[in-house]
């Protein structure tokens, strides 16, 4: 049988330019299986490509492989027709099979070459490994992140403050168990209805606007909102509300957290109450009667003040108790407010006095008609506990522009038209315009309107008197006096002024910022080159405050100043009014490290022993014995007993009030230490105090004796 395969390869009619190598016998069966073999596998490739790209419907590159696997099975093809011809291999089968497999090969390298050209770029080991860490770096960070958010979620879910989450409409998309808790309503009750703050009637319209305001600019915002639970039950919460944008700047959401502060309203109602609301009464107090007043002078309409007073009332408080004349207050409150008009004001100032504002009563007839009628009504008896008793009152009256213009005047005024009403018997009513003596009156007040606007409209000015040293003729130190430079009305003598000040209460302000404007001088004084210390007077009101060390203090260290370079004066009266606080005073001010002088000394009532126990610094001698010092009175006398007696307690010695040559001779012969007065130089402003005692000058001294 191999014989007659092999004369097949053998015998004609293959021409002898195409004839194939007859391969040897022994050979036959190896070259048969070998060509087997690649045949099927041939075949086997499209077979694979397929069943691979069956499984594998994700790659975006299909007709390559598909080519590949058309052109192994044409060549495949191709050698079987080749194997099983027993001659060359050409006709139209075999041309076709090659010029298929051709062009497949081709096709398929055209469609092959941008794959392999990605093929190209793929990363390496290395770049594989740095791959996978990066990816694994993600992968803790997104669980760290996830954890945090975990945690994030806990803490608002568990937070006692409200939280929602709305979209960019306001329709809730979150609600935390908090604001559950307090509204009333559940989680999915409130999915998809819109958050309170964008209801027009729980904001201020004045606060919604800036609500949007602040939202458009992407700010937070933060107010108060009245809310209502569920059943109706109002309640009050401090919203923030914040937008939330996303990574390219678009609004998504807001968040809003809210606080209840119901009970720090409620707080607030009551502290209210308490601070502008008498609770015997439950009328306005003085300091919302005050605020009223101020109110309807802005209105700048015609109305009386009525200042009353109930009539001896301190007899019934001895007689049946202050329970009981609480009680009649509350009584009196009642009818009053029956015989007044809706418009009217009434408050109770404190004890058994009432102040009432009537709009429109500015005429004193109608004002008189008014008084007139609470008159009557007060006449009536009162029946309290099974008592009847009587209570009448008086009334002081005044009117509004008529009287004045100011609300503590008009009070005023009215309380001093109610004091003449007691005065002629009780039991009537007085205007203020009916007082005598009106006209000295009228000026005191217009005085004490002015003072209490001097302040801030910086009228108040400060000059410096030099105190002269005795020996050196140098001026070692000043003292701060007060003017006030008042428009139309020049210099005020501050005889005027400051009495109305002590009388006022207004001193206190004033000799703070007296104390301010010196500490201030002193140190611009010092950078300047002049080192001199300055006294500042301590008046009677200021020194009796129980905060005023406090308040030095606080305006030492403001300042910065030189406590060596300060000294209070304090007048011999002052400190005699209540000796031992007096001394506790005095000697917490000198622990300060502050100067200290006894003013107008010789004028009071000076206890010797006292005397002894104040750690003061300096005596000044009143002018009043100086003036006469020259003369042969028993004025020189009191004046060297008061220098003797200053210098054996270790205390030096001012003389005030120092005009003549005669005086400033008898001071120095009887070693008398500092001087002060017009002989040396008038109180003249800081400027000129400046340049007459700066460094390399002549002592004052010296530049008196000068032609």
């Amino acid at each position: 049988m191999i014989e007659s395969l092999l004369s097949l390869f053998a015998s004609p009619p293959f021409p002898a330019r195409l004839e194939m190598p007859v391969p040897p016998p022994q050979l036959f069966w190896p070259n048969l299986i070998a060509d087997g073999l690649l045949a099927l596998a041939f075949y086997a490739i499209p077979f694979a490509l397929w069943a691979f790209l069956r499984h594998r419907n994700d790659l975006p590159r299909r007709g390559p492989p598909l080519l590949l696997g058309g052109f192994a099975l044409l060549c495949g093809s191709y050698h079987l027709l080749h194997l099983w011809t027993p001659g060359p291999v050409d006709g139209v089968p075999a041309l076709a099979l090659k010029v298929s497999a051709a062009l497949a090969a081709l096709v398929a390298a055209l469609r092959l070459r941008p794959v392999l050209a990605g093929l190209m770029d793929l990363p390496d080991s290395r770049q594989l490994l740095a791959t996978n860490q990066a990816l694994e770096t993600a992968l803790q960070e997104h669980q760290e992140t996830a954890g945090e958010m975990r945690k994030l979620s806990l803490a608002v879910e568990h937070s006692p403050s409200m939280v929602l989450i709305t979209d960019r409409d306001g329709l809730i998309e979150y609600c935390n168990p908090a604001f559950s808790k307090l509204s009333g309503f559940g989680r999915q009750e409130m999915m998809g209805r819109r958050a309170s703050i964008w209801y027009p009637d729980r904001v201020d319209p004045a606060a919604r606007q800036t609500l949007w305001d602040k939202l458009k600019r992407g700010e937070t915002w933060e107010g108060e909102v009245r809310e209502q639970n569920k059943n109706g039950v109002p309640y009050w919460c401090l919203q923030y509300v914040a937008p939330i944008r996303d990574e390219r700047g678009r609004l998504i959401h807001y968040v809003v957290m809210s606080h209840d502060i119901s009970e720090l309203k409620q707080s607030e109602a009551t502290i209210r109450r308490l601070a502008y609301f008498d609770p015997v009464t439950e009328l306005p107090n003085r300091a919302l009667f005050m605020e009223r007043l101020r109110g309807t002078l802005a209105d700048d309409q015609g109305f009386a003040v009525f200042h009353l007073d109930l009539d001896r009332f301190k007899n019934i408080n001895d007689d049946q108790g202050h329970a009981f004349g609480d009680r009649v207050l509350a009584a009196v409150a009642g009818r009053l407010r029956q015989s007044l008009r809706d418009q009217d004001i009434l408050a109770r100032l404190g004890d058994d006095e009432f102040a009432l504002i009537l709009p429109g009563l500015s005429h004193p007839a109608l004002a008189g008609a008014a008084a007139t009628a609470i008159g009557e009504a007060m006449k009536e008896a009162w029946v309290i506990d099974g008592h009847t008793l009587f209570v009448t009152a008086s009334i002081g009256i005044s009117l509004y522009p008529t009287d004045h213009a100011d609300p503590e005047q008009l009070l005023k005024m009215a309380d001093a038209a109610l004091g003449r009403a007691k005065e002629l018997g009780r039991n009537q009513y007085q205007f203020y315009k009916e007082l005598p003596r009106r006209k000295d009156g009228e000026k005191n007040l217009a005085l004490e309107t002015g003072l209490r606007y001097a302040l801030e409209r910086g009228e108040l000015e400060v000059y410096y008197q030099p105190k002269v040293e005795v020996d050196s003729g140098r001026c070692y130190a000043a003292e701060a006096l007060l003017r006030w430079r008042r428009p139309g009305h020049g210099l005020v003598s501050p005889g005027q002024f400051i009495p109305l000040a002590e009388e006022s209460g207004l001193i206190v302000e004033i000799g703070e910022w007296l104390l301010r404007t010196v500490c201030l001088q002193i140190a611009q004084w010092r950078d300047a080159g002049l080192d001199m210390a300055v006294a500042v007077n301590l008046s009677p009101h200021q020194f009796r405050q129980k905060n005023l060390l406090e308040r030095i203090d606080a305006i030492l260290e403001a300042t910065g100043t030189d406590r060596s370079r300060l000294e209070f004066e304090i007048t011999e009266s002052t400190m005699m009014h209540d000796p031992q606080q007096a001394v506790d005073t005095v000697r917490r001010l000198k622990s300060r490290g502050l100067a200290l002088s006894i003013d107008d000394f010789g004028t009071g009532y000076s206890s010797l022993s006292y005397l002894k126990l104040f750690p003061v610094d300096y005596l000044k001698i009143d002018r009043s014995f100086v003036q006469d010092i020259d003369a042969q009175q028993a004025d020189p006398r009191i004046v060297r007993a008061i220098i003797a007696l200053a210098h054996s307690l270790d205390i030096r010695v001012v003389a005030e009030g120092v005009e003549t040559a005669g005086q400033f001779e008898f001071l120095k012969r009887h070693q008398c230490d500092l001087i002060q007065g017009y002989f040396f130089g008038p109180p003249m402003p800081a400027d000129e105090l400046m340049e007459r005692a700066r460094p390399g000058r002549p002592s004052l001294l010296a530049q008196r004796d000068r032609p």
